[in-house]
């Protein structure tokens, strides 16, 4: 009954707002639950380069996801931008999956790559 309650109050204005409003009002600990799509703009994932921006080479200036761990040691860092589509199928077929360029030349012409 109370969660009904709670969840028609809170209906009545956008998260933002509950979430100025009770920091404003109180000692509450709280904080919203974000969506998929909120992650980029959160000032948390911002913080610690969760989501980047790096200079791809064919598409331009655009956002990936950086290093999910930081290391003060050791610190990573993100060598290579993400792969077109196709773009290493050659080499895995090749290097992993054993196939010689004559069986690479043959799915090519049969157009399964």
């Amino acid at each position: 009954m109370l969660v009904a309650i709670l969840d028609q109050v809170f209906a009545q204005r956008p998260a933002q707002e509950w979430v100025k409003l009770l920091k404003e009002k109180g000692d509450f600990i709280l904080t919203p639950v974000n969506s998929v799509a909120d992650l980029p703009a959160d000032p948390q994932v911002i913080a610690n380069s969760y989501i980047v921006e790096r200079d791809h080479p064919v598409i331009g200036r655009t956002k990936e996801v950086g290093l999910p761990v930081q290391f003060s040691k050791t610190p990573g860092s993100l060598r290579l931008p993400a792969p077109e589509l196709g773009q290493d199928t050659e080499q895995v077929l090749t290097d992993i999956a054993g196939y010689t360029w004559e069986e690479v030349e043959t799915l090519r012409r049969d157009e399964v790559i």
